[in-house]
């Protein structure tokens, strides 16, 4: 193992590498109201149809469309009301030739009714009803199945279930679903520094925020956060750390000790852990060049920048795909992100893919993105933005006034 990092991956080039970690086989059946979020684990199809009965989509008058094919505002046609039908009722009552219902939007049809003529082109006169605009069949009508066929595929296994999606699956009176369980992710925290966020730091130390950050970060990513105890920089106790972490995860973080430090011991231990070793020795993107990732007898470990800013950054352009993967959700989530113009120069690092942290303002209805001083090392770095700036490598950055896309971060 060289002491440096001399064989620096792209970004892509990593992504590309996660084809070998397959998603998570575990599923279990949840109550609908605990799905969202979760990843069906089969397609869900529809066991009845939407709706089960045909509904008038309007305030108005059920009518036979035939009946009312020349009426117009000159010479209305006169029908005789039946009755009506309100919201939530069946309907008692059919329509004959010549006849009309008065109904309410989302009410049932009556039978013998083919379209609904909406009630601003109506007029009441006793116990009859001036339609002065024609229907066709089906106006203002939803019929069985038009909505949701029974049967048809909802959606595909591998999708994320959204809150909409509880919507339609409580319409069929879905109220189990299936889903993949959600990957465990063990977080291991290095240093001989550091101590838990509830002590007051010594001298020379310093709390744990990376543990805390990562273990939310898993949980936003559909992961289930493990944390592990933490191991000081000691070669042996990290291997043994590891070697119990392994059969007890489906992903595991390393955080710190990932640099080519006399105390930074990730790499050598990462390396001895199974077949395929070490599989990337440093990333370039900026800030987070010393990652590493592993295949550890079929379980993907990452060894993560100390750095604050770095491990998160690395964490949403890295980590959270392959957890989405191992999580079994077969697309990623659509970015989220704004066309911004800049208020200053933003520089790319040499060579690497470069994420600059920058506060948003609107400024006479213009979005505007100031780059924000930051330093791997320092949290307030990201603390406060809004977002970053992503400059391909290959690109030097952008120059005050030019347009860029901002990924929202909050």
């Amino acid at each position: 193992m060289g002491s440096e990092f001399l064989n620096l991956l792209s970004v892509d080039e990593v992504l590309r590498l996660f084809v070998r970690f397959r998603p998570v086989e575990r599923t279990e059946s949840v109550p609908l109201l605990q799905a969202v979020g979760r990843v069906a684990a089969e397609p869900v199809v529809a066991p009845e149809a939407l709706p089960t009965f045909p509904r008038a989509l309007m305030d108005g008058y059920a009518v036979r469309a035939a009946d009312v094919a020349s009426a117009r505002e000159s010479a209305p046609v006169l029908l005789a009301v039946r009755g009506e039908v309100r919201m939530g009722e069946a309907a008692a009552v059919e329509v004959g030739p010549g006849q009309a219902v008065r109904v309410h939007t989302g009410a049932m049809l009556p039978a013998g009714a083919d379209a609904v003529v909406m009630i601003e082109h109506t007029r009441p006169t006793g116990d009859a009803v001036e339609i002065s605009h024609a229907a066709a069949a089906h106006d203002h009508v939803l019929l069985p199945g038009e909505d949701l066929a029974r049967g048809i595929q909802m959606f595909p296994a591998g999708r994320r279930i959204a809150p909409l999606d509880v919507g339609a699956l409580a319409a069929t009176g879905v109220t189990q679903v299936r889903v993949r369980a959600r990957p465990l992710v063990g977080i291991l925290s290095t240093g001989d520094e550091l101590v838990d966020m509830t002590q007051v730091p010594g001298p020379g130390k310093v709390r744990d925020t990376n543990g805390p950050v990562l273990s939310v970060q898993v949980l936003m990513a559909g992961g289930t956060p493990v944390m592990l105890p933490r191991v000081a920089d000691d070669v042996q106790a990290l291997e043994q750390a590891v070697q119990q972490a392994r059969s007890r995860v489906d992903l595991l973080l390393i955080s710190g000790g990932s640099s080519v430090g006399e105390r930074d011991h990730t790499a050598d231990v990462l390396a001895r852990m199974g077949p395929a070793g070490l599989l990337v020795h440093g990333i370039a993107i900026a800030p987070g060049k010393p990652t590493l990732l592993a295949d550890i007898g079929g379980i993907p470990a990452f060894g993560l920048p100390g750095h604050p800013v770095s491990s998160f950054v690395v964490f949403a352009v890295v980590v959270a795909p392959l957890l989405r993967r191992l999580a079994g959700e077969a697309r990623a989530p659509l970015p989220r992100t704004r066309k911004v113009r800049l208020r200053a120069n933003v520089v790319a690092m040499s060579g690497r893919e470069t994420y600059v942290p920058v506060r948003l303002e609107e400024e006479r209805g213009v979005l505007r993105a100031t780059p924000v001083l930051w330093n791997s090392a320092v949290f307030t770095s990201l603390l406060f933005c809004d977002g970053w700036v992503r400059i391909p490598a290959g690109r030097e950055g952008y120059a005050e006034g030019d347009e860029a896309e901002v990924e929202l971060l909050r």
